[in-house]
């Protein structure tokens, strides 16, 4: 099979007829769109490896130990490992991304140079790069999702993780896949917390402030109880969807926190309370941010606003539909230690044969590769990148939903 037959491959006409050639074009036109607005706030990506499955020693704030106190020239007691490090295992998932370019798209192609070439004859301007130049958009659009689809699967893991404490695929945010599985953390069931802070309309997704609740007070104090564990931590990150933020700034008593905070003067009663709630509600969301993060005593406070696009098709109508959800879960907080929080998992693409039109994504971890079929005069691009986002200090990972 000759994989760039005729005029019509968008490859050739853009100089592209080899491995050496298409590596070069993605590197040079679409590595840097690949981490644009990417969301991997506390991963690190880790060596490649051959194998889907993955052991990890888990990370863990250890207790510095003291020094021991002996009679002069008296040997000691060596210290020895209290526990077995802990292996987090488990699998990595692989994702691919697929586009075509099929008759119909050439006869539209044709449709459209002849346009171009008309408007460059009118306009007097150079018929061959007006060409050119279409050419090369109309492959940028062939080739653009791929570059962005891995972006926005890592960003919905990483928020995920966070925010859930596992990926869960389900016909709902992997409708074009075929797999239906869940991926844990490996958090222990005792750091899922509840705060019931409000009341969640299933239908709607609206949040109902409930009586008597007081949101600062239970995360500053929790912290302080991290602070004091013999295994807790000092430097606590505090992180939330930024939508569910702005809910929980207008609850009563936030708002009313805030407005003492501001107003030190005014005296903590019951009648001064709705005072201090109107300055809360007329101060500035970035204001209102700082002076959260400081009564909450938290060393980060991290507002997650990154969404995630799903396409599916709609049977009914016979078309697609896209829709997009949150990557970090709206009504939950993470609690975690600040820095990195865990290992991207990659596994290495195997490339096909010394032939093949491939070229490497995402660093070379993954790879995409150019096919045309002359029989069906399709020219197709497939990509594929194995990945997943581990949280590597499980233990350190408290995850709080905060409604009911």
């Amino acid at each position: 099979m000759n994989r760039f037959s005729g005029l019509d491959s968008l490859m050739t006409q853009n100089g592209i007829t080899n491995a050496g050639s298409f590596d070069a074009y993605w590197k040079e036109i679409f590595s840097k769109r690949e981490s644009q607005a990417a969301n991997l706030d506390g991963y690190v990506w880790d060596t490649p490896q051959i194998d889907f499955k993955y052991e990890e020693l888990e990370a863990e704030a250890g207790i510095d130990i003291m020094a021991s106190y002996v009679d002069l020239n008296s040997p000691v007691l060596p210290t020895g490992e209290k526990v077995e490090l802990k292996k987090l295992k488990g699998s990595i998932p692989r994702m691919k991304f697929a586009s075509q370019f099929g008759e119909n798209d050439y006869r539209k192609q044709l449709i459209a140079l002849n346009n171009v070439r008309s408007v460059a004859t009118f306009q007097n301007i150079s018929e061959t790069q007006a060409v050119r130049e279409f050419l090369q958009q109309r492959l940028f659009k062939g080739l653009e999702m791929h570059s962005t689809a891995y972006k926005e699967s890592l960003n919905y893991q990483a928020g995920q993780f966070k925010s859930k404490g596992q990926l869960e695929l389900t016909d709902a945010n992997n409708p074009r896949g075929t797999i239906r599985t869940t991926f844990t953390a490996q958090m222990p069931s005792e750091n899922k917390l509840t705060w019931k802070w409000f009341t969640k309309d299933t239908t709607t997704g609206k949040f109902t402030e409930k009586a008597n609740t007081d949101p600062i007070k239970d995360i500053r104090d929790y912290l302080r109880e991290l602070r004091w564990k013999p295994n807790g931590y000092e430097n606590a990150r505090v992180e939330m969807n930024e939508q569910f933020f702005c809910i929980l700034l207008d609850h009563t008593k936030v708002l009313e926190r805030i407005g003492y905070y501001l107003q030190p003067g005014l005296r903590n009663t019951a009648s001064n309370d709705a005072n201090a709630q109107a300055v809360g509600a007329n101060t500035s969301l970035e204001q209102r941010k700082e002076i959260f993060k400081n009564l909450i005593e938290a060393a980060e406070l991290v507002t997650n606003k990154t969404v995630c696009g799903i396409r599916t098709f709609n049977t009914t109508l016979k078309e697609y539909e896209d829709k997009y959800v949150p990557a970090f879960e709206i009504g939950n907080i993470l609690i975690c230690p600040t820095g990195v929080f865990g290992k991207i998992k990659n596994v290495a693409p195997l490339r096909p044969d010394g032939q093949a039109v491939v070229a490497g994504i995402y660093g070379g971890r993954g790879i995409i590769e150019y096919m045309y079929d002359r029989n069906t005069r399709e020219q197709k691009w497939v990509s594929e990148l194995t990945a997943l986002c581990v949280p590597t200090r499980p233990r350190d990972m408290r995850i709080a939903t905060c409604y009911e």
